[in-house]
């Protein structure tokens, strides 16, 4: 595992780096699976996971941070580690002298202030990421399925032997991602041996609600743990019920965003909310509530002291509002790429805004807070081979800088973002802490949406009917064509803290 963080080191182009990352896919996985099978511990079978996976993003981050200083600081280990990636890019098939790399490694890890250069999170490290709330990695395997469970005093592993290759697979295939069915395979395969692991065996006040971040790998990337439970009427064998989650990439993603100098206390007064709607894109469908969206959040922004900019869809005239900004609300269609995840885009007027555009923006050190992608793809991979490195549109507003990224899993109805969109708003209008408003908001919205769609499905006469006997086609969509999706579209995915996040919200098959 120690050369695959340089695979991608000195590759020039996304395309490149996307290219060389997946002749690796699943290997972090299978590594990690064998570490707990050998009885290493879940440490190790973590730090696997974590050299493995969202290199990608560890690429951006590292050429802005720690490759840069190493430059700055150190230049001739610059320039030789340098030499080494090349050779491996050049050579990926080819055997290396491994000693040579452990070596030079060493040598830079020796120098203070590079103690943990390139390296997985040290045990403290992530132990530390986890005082917010726990951190659930679930592992999938050939060999085996487990959950490595993060918590601020431990770092554990569970097997989960419910949970098989075939199932997933099968359901995977079958396109049955979201029905109540899928939810009740997810509570009793994954969430509900998880939860019961972390004490979470009952509801607890809203305001009591712990958290957790989720890190699926591979195919399970896909699939809705925030949603998964027993869900009918009076039921509260539910994730969204005993806990408020998230999602991540990696322990080191939650590192990095946390770790970051210079983060302001929101709201300061007098900052800028760009709003931008595209009720009509030129080839697609008019979204006739795009408009009403921004309506309803400008006098929200403007109760919290903020400038309403409004720009019209060009793209150059976004971008450039980015420096400036602390709240970006977009309104529109987005695409998914399906041979390429760095140009998946946010659909403008003139040319869309790419992941690959937004790799290259960096304005981290303006503390950007809120970045809501109220569009179709801005969370979906479409490759399985891209799974862990999380290439879209969220995780590369993300990285750019903002603070808290909230974007769509799956497609969903119009009239529906502009209510999960007002509910979320609300909640940071009226939360004494932004950051924890965020999660709050989110996860209020998702509530509603829930127990509404309970509503609409009970018979007149009050007989309770379970979920699953609502869905009646083979692709698990409700009759009522808002159906379940409409409610668990709100994902908070690649959040960090309640400090920094990086959130994602699910509707039908949106981003």
């Amino acid at each position: 595992m120690d050369l695959v963080p340089h695979l991608i080191a000195q590759t020039t182009s996304n395309a490149d780096k996307q290219g060389a990352l997946v002749q690796v896919y699943g290997l972090s996985s299978d590594s990690a699976a064998v570490a707990l099978s050998a009885n290493r511990g879940a440490l190790a079978a973590l730090r696997f996971l974590e050299q493995g996976r969202g290199l990608m993003a560890a690429s951006v981050e590292e050429s802005r941070m720690e490759c840069l200083d190493l430059r700055t600081e150190q230049p001739k280990l610059a320039e030789n580690l340098k030499r080494f990636q090349g050779q491996i890019s050049r050579h990926a098939g080819m055997n290396h002298d491994l000693g040579e790399l452990h070596r030079l490694l060493d040598d830079i890890r020796q120098r203070p202030g590079f103690e943990e250069f390139l390296s997985a999170p040290s045990e403290s490290g992530i132990k530390n990421t986890a005082i917010p709330g726990a951190i659930v990695v679930i592992n999938t395997s050939e060999f085996r399925r487990d959950a490595i469970i993060v918590e601020s005093d431990q770092i554990r592993s569970i097997p989960l032997p419910q949970l098989t290759i075939l199932d997933i697979r099968s359901n995977t295939q079958q396109g049955h991602i979201s029905s109540p069915k899928i939810l009740e395979w997810l509570w009793h395969t994954i969430a509900e041996p998880v939860l019961g692991a972390l004490g979470i065996n009952e509801v607890s006040p809203e305001e009591r609600l712990p958290r957790i971040w989720w890190i699926p790998t591979g195919v399970l990337s896909i699939y809705p743990l925030h949603a998964a439970g027993r869900h009918y009427k009076g039921s509260r064998d539910t994730v969204i019920d005993r806990a408020m989650s998230s999602y991540s990439s990696s322990v080191r993603a939650i590192i990095r965003t946390r770790s970051r100098a210079g983060l302001k206390p929101f709201p300061l007064g007098n900052e800028r909310a760009v709003l931008t709607s595209m009720e009509r894109t030129p080839g697609y469908n008019a979204l006739p509530s795009a408009g009403r969206e921004i309506s309803q959040l400008r006098p929200i922004c403007e109760s919290k002291g903020f400038e309403v900019v409004e720009p019209k869809g060009i793209k150059e005239d976004i971008v450039s509002q980015f420096p400036e900004c602390k709240v970006f609300h977009f309104a529109g269609h987005g695409a998914t790429n399906l041979r390429d995840p760095s140009q998946s885009s946010l659909l403008l007027q003139d040319e869309p805004l790419t992941v690959s555009t937004l790799l290259e923006t960096n304005i981290q050190q303006y503390s950007p807070f809120l970045a809501y992608l109220s569009a179709c793809g801005t969370g979906q991979i479409a490759h399985e081979k891209f799974l862990d490195e999380s290439i879209h549109l969220i995780s590369a507003f993300q990285l750019a800088g903002f603070r808290h990224v909230i974007g769509t899993l799956w497609e969903v109805g119009d009239d529906i973002s502009v209510h999960m969109a007002r509910i979320t708003y609300e909640a940071i209008q009226r939360g004494d802490s932004a950051d924890e408003s965020v999660c709050r908001g989110l996860h209020k919205a998702t509530l509603e949406r829930r127990d509404q769609w309970f509503r609409e499905q009970t018979p007149t006469r009050g007989r309770k009917r379970k979920a699953r006997s609502i869905m009646h086609d083979e692709r698990g969509t409700a009759s009522d064509p808002r159906g379940i999706e409409a409610w668990m579209m709100m994902m908070m995915m690649m959040s960090l803290d309640c400090r920094n996040g990086f959130h994602m919200f699910i509707m039908e098959y949106k981003s």
